[in-house]
């Protein structure tokens, strides 16, 4: 934990943003941009409320302060051969049924056009006016016989 500890504070992460486009640089050296807007591209998929928040300097800062000790962290394992413990590769067959899983969800899904979606809508809206519909309502009160004193 002390020499994870000692790699983040000695691997100076620092980032530079623009209204175009942000760089990471670690030890003086940038990330490569694509790895970059890949963890960005995946943060917006995942959690869509929090990646409204990129628009906010501070929060994006943030976020590319966490994909630069990531790629920190990932450069000193790579250095260190962690990629070819076992450990390590216990791990990764740890998370490959996840991984499968989401792969396959994202083929599963696709996309949707305009079209289709505005199209399903009408079909749903037309169905529904069609049904029986009810009004309801519900009073709560305290106990049963008090229930039984309003029927």
């Amino acid at each position: 934990m002390k020499k994870l500890l000692g790699i983040l504070l000695l691997s100076s992460a620092l980032f530079v943003g623009s209204s175009y486009a942000e760089t990471v640089y670690i030890n003086g050296k940038p990330v490569d941009q694509k790895v970059i807007d890949g963890m960005l591209n995946q943060f917006k998929q995942s959690s869509p409320m929090m990646a409204s928040q990129l628009n906010n300097p501070k929060f994006k800062t943030q976020v590319l302060q966490s994909i630069g000790m990531q790629q920190a962290i990932l450069m000193e394992g790579n250095k260190e051969g962690i990629d070819k413990t076992p450990q390590y590769q216990q791990k990764i067959e740890e998370v490959k049924p996840m991984i499968y899983a989401q792969i396959m969800q994202e083929k599963a899904v696709g996309t949707i056009s305009d079209a289709e979606a505005l199209a399903k809508y009408n079909d749903m809206k037309a169905k529904a006016a069609n049904t029986k519909q009810y009004d309801v309502s519900h009073i709560l009160v305290k106990d049963l016989a008090t229930a039984n004193k309003i029927e």
